[in-house]
Formats: C-alpha cells, sequence, structure tokens
C-alpha cells in the first residue's frame, strides 16, 4: 500500500484535511459577505447622494417661489426625515429672514417637526440626540419646549445639540435658559459661545450685566470667569470694561478669566493694570498677563517680562520668553542676553528655544556668526 493510502486511511489526517477546508470555505464565504457589504454601501451612498441633490433642488424652487409648499411636500414623501434634515441643515447657514420662516412652515408641513418631538421623548440618548438634531433643522420655534428639557438631559451630546437648535431659532428669549445651563456648568463654553452669537446682540449684552451683577463669593465665582470667557470667546469688542471690572477680583478663577479675555480680544488694558497682573500671587494670572503684553506690543514692561523668565511656574517663563520674541528688537535683545549671560539655567534654556524657533532667526545667528568670525589671510589666499 502506498504512502498517500496509509495517509488517507489515517483518521487524524482526514480530521486535517476537513478543518483546512472548511477554513478555506470559510474565508472564501467571509469576502463574499464583505465585498456584497462595500456594493451594498456604494449603492447606498449613491441613492443618498441623490436623494440629497432632488431635495436641494426642490427646495431651491421653493424658496425661489417657482414650487409652492404643497409640491414641495408631495415630491419629498419619499425620503426619509433624516435625510431631508441633513439637507435642510445645510441650508441654514446661507439663510435669513423669510427664507427661515418659509422653511420652517415646509418642516411643520413635512413632519420634520412631528418626528423630531418623537424622538426627543425617547428613552435612549441617542434618539433624544437625533430629535434635537431634526428639530434643530430648520423647524424655527416649534418644538422649543422640548428643547429646553433637553438642556437638562444626562447627556452631554443631547444637551448641546439642544443648545444649537435653540440657538438657531434667533429668538432672544431663549438667553436666560442658556445662561442657566450655562450656570449649571453642564455645556461647554465654546459651544455656549457659537450659541449666544446665533441670538444676537442681545444676548453680549446680558452676559456683561451678569459680570457686574452676580454677587462677589465663592460660589457664583465660576459663573462669572465663564461669562467673562464667553465674552471674549464671541468676539466681543465692547467688552473691554467689564474685563477690567474683574480684574481685581477677589476669586483667582475670575482674574485669571479677565486675562485670558484680555489676551483674547487683545483689550487695551492700561500698564499699571496689566503689570498687576505680571506680580499676581497665581501663576495662572501670570501667565496670561504675560501673554496680553506680548500681543499689545506693550514694549515699557519688556524688563518686567524677562525677570518672570525665572519664575516658578513653567508654563508662566515658556509665556514671558515667547511674549519677549513678540516685542521685536527690544524684547529679542534681551532673549539673546539672556541665553548668553542668565545665570539661572532654565531661564538661558527657555530663551534659547524660543530664540531657535524662528527658522529666520536661526539664519540671521547664522550669518551674524560667521560674519564674526575672522578669516585667516592663508585661508583666504589658498596658501
Amino acid at each position: 500500500m502506498s504512502s498517500w493510502a496509509l495517509l488517507w486511511n489515517d483518521p487524524l489526517y482526514r480530521l486535517v484535511i476537513a478543518v483546512c477546508a472548511a477554513q478555506i470555505l470559510l474565508l472564501c464565504a467571509l469576502i463574499a459577505v464583505i465585498a456584497s457589504i462595500r456594493a451594498a454601501r456604494t449603492r447606498l451612498g449613491s441613492v443618498s447622494e441623490r436623494a440629497s441633490a432632488a431635495i436641494s433642488e426642490g427646495l431651491f424652487e421653493y424658496l425661489a417661489g417657482v414650487r409652492r409648499v404643497d409640491e414641495l411636500v408631495a415630491n419629498t414623501r419619499r425620503f426619509s426625515v433624516h435625510q431631508l434634515a441633513v439637507v435642510v441643515e445645510r441650508y441654514l447657514p446661507t439663510l435669513a429672514g423669510r427664507d427661515l420662516e418659509a422653511v420652517a412652515h415646509f418642516a411643520e408641513r413635512a413632519g420634520l417637526v412631528e418626528a423630531g418631538r418623537r424622538l426627543c421623548r425617547s428613552l435612549f440618548w441617542w434618539r433624544r440626540l437625533e430629535g434635537a438634531r431634526i428639530l434643530g433643522a430648520g423647524c424655527g420655534r416649534a418644538g422649543a419646549e422640548l428643547l429646553l428639557r433637553l438642556l437638562d438631559d444626562p447627556n452631554l451630546s443631547v444637551r448641546l445639540a439642544a443648545a444649537r437648535a435653540l440657538g438657531r431659532t434667533q429668538d432672544p428669549v431663549h438667553i436666560e435658559p442658556l445662561l442657566r445651563t450655562l450656570r449649571r456648568g453642564r455645556l461647554a463654553r465654546p459651544q455656549i459661545a457659537e450659541v449666544l452669537v446665533e441670538l444676537g446682540a442681545e444676548s453680549r449684552q446680558r452676559l456683561r450685566e451678569l459680570v457686574m451683577q452676580l454677587p462677589a463669593d465663592h460660589r457664583s465665582a465660576t459663573l462669572r470667569a465663564t461669562t467673562i470667557e464667553v465674552l471674549a470667546l464671541v468676539g466681543d469688542a465692547g467688552a473691554t470694561p467689564f474685563i477690567q471690572f474683574a480684574l481685581t477680583a477677589a476669586e483667582p478663577d475670575v482674574r485669571v478669566a479677565a486675562f485670558k479675555a484680555a489676551a483674547i480680544i487683545r483689550a487695551g488694558l492700561s500698564r499699571d493694570e496689566v503689570r498687576a497682573g505680571l506680580r499676581d500671587d497665581v501663576w495662572a494670572v501670570r501667565a496670561h498677563a504675560v501673554k496680553l503684553v506680548g500681543r499689545n506690543q506693550i514694549t515699557a514692561l519688556a524688563r518686567e517680562v524677562s525677570g518672570l523668565l525665572t519664575d516658578t511656574s513653567w508654563w508662566v517663563r515658556v509665556n514671558a520668553a515667547r511674549a519677549l520674541y513678540e516685542l521685536g528688537p527690544p524684547g529679542v535683545e534681551l532673549l539673546e542676553l539672556a541665553g548668553a549671560t542668565h545665570t539661572d539655567e532654565y531661564a538661558r534654556g527657555i530663551a534659547l528655544r524660543v530664540l531657535t524657533e524662528d527658522p529666520a532667526y536661526s539664519a540671521i545667528a547664522e550669518l551674524r556668526e560667521r560674519l564674526a568670525t575672522p578669516v585667516r589671510v592663508g585661508a583666504a589666499t589658498g596658501a
């Protein structure tokens, strides 16, 4: 009997062959499934693109007065609520006034409002999130009562979506609820700033009043600090007097926020006000105050900034070195002096690091070194 026949009669050999064959079949089946899924996703993507194009064309004609709302609703019945919401949301930044009212009317007739309300009442956070997004997609002030409830939702994403949806209503009546939510610290500051910008100038005025009216105690310190930062984030050019009011607050968090906001909007503070920040006991205040010196080009404080190269806080030292570089020749000269002669090794190191971060300065320094190096006569003549 041949060796192959002996192997074939071995049960263990047959088992190995069967396992290998099963693995090969399983791999082929897996490849076929992956290919089918990719093909289905491609088809679904092309269908979604065609649906978006059809909805966009219908909305354009509706807003241009070519098509009535009844015709648009009839032609969009075959599309899902999600597809409608995505396209409408894309249109919103380009719309204002009567166009927004027209889109809100269409959203009501097309069932977006009802679908959003239904989802907002769901037990599952991802469905509430979808509901907030749908209500924010051109539904106007419809469903605002549910969105206000969602500002207290346990899920952060749902709260942010509800805040954005309320901002898109452009209704100043929602300023107070958003500020109450901000007071509880449940929303991120940049997102709240974005929402308040959409609500217009009235929200900025209310934020300014909040800075002045809050009691000077520890419980209100967080809200006052947050409000000051939001004023800077919304780019309020008239916020300087309110920032100045907070520079001398007893609460460290408020002083930090005041100097941070001043640096963001480049507030025109006096030298004495900035100098007080440079000498503050809290390192975070000094870090933002020294940044303000560089941004506002206050060259008169260059010496004091140079003294902070030996600050106990690493962050203050870094900001001081960068502020000196931003001051131009006077500051660069102090940095070069510190990098060459300072007795503190950390001050020397941070000065040299900031100087060499700029390729242009490195090239100039190299050229200076070459010009300062004497040329030997023999080397010049080739002898």
